[in-house]
């Protein structure tokens, strides 16, 4: 199927198979592999979620559930529509077998979600420590960019990063000149 997208450019709908996996692993294996954007970076947790996370913040959105409709016209409940979680931006509805990934893919890189989605089925784990250094490289480098306008990033504000095995707390650094000096250091210390 062709389809346009916003930009009026011919893309060919592709789905991302999720059939027969645990829906709290989906989220979590998504959740991990995906950043933050925007100001999404306030509300930024580094940790990877667990799966019994993912299901206690599946059993919170129950509280507030959307009608829908399904590909057939049948009427549901988006219990599984996510679009930020914890500053990550999701933006997916895993309800069914499959899901259009292209919010998704927009926000986190691109095919993203087939990666996570991948390394869930071939390991069964939601932890995948290669995406998740490549994300946190990448906030890094947007916070990089952000500098200029980030009052935000004054005294008393903690940013910890978890990147190739090891914390990295920019926190410590108060003066915007100063930080922006750390974070070329970390990033200049990281492989490609």
């Amino acid at each position: 199927m062709v389809f346009f997208n916003q930009y009026n450019r011919k893309e060919v709908k592709v789905e991302v198979d999720i059939s027969g996996l645990d829906k709290a692993a989906v989220l979590a294996v998504l959740y991990n592999a995906a950043r933050p954007n925007g100001k999404g970076l306030y509300r930024y947790a580094p940790r990877p979620i667990t799966i019994e996370e993912a299901r206690e913040i599946i059993e919170e959105q129950g509280d507030d559930l959307r009608l829908d409709f399904g590909p057939l016209g049948e009427e549901y409940y988006e219990e599984y529509s996510f679009d930020y979680v914890r500053g990550r931006v999701l933006r997916v509805d895993i309800t069914f077998d499959d899901f259009a990934p292209y919010g998704y893919n927009r926000h986190n890189g691109e095919q993203m979600a087939q990666r996570a989605i991948n390394y869930l089925r071939k390991t069964g784990e939601v932890v995948c420590q290669d995406i998740i250094d490549y994300q946190s490289k990448l906030v890094l480098k947007d916070m990089m960019r952000a500098m200029d306008d980030a009052e935000y990033l004054g005294a008393g504000r903690v940013f910890r990063f978890y990147i190739f095995g090891r914390e990295i707390d920019v926190s410590l650094v108060y003066n915007k000149e100063n930080l922006k000096k750390h974070i070329q250091r970390i990033l200049a210390e990281l492989p490609e």
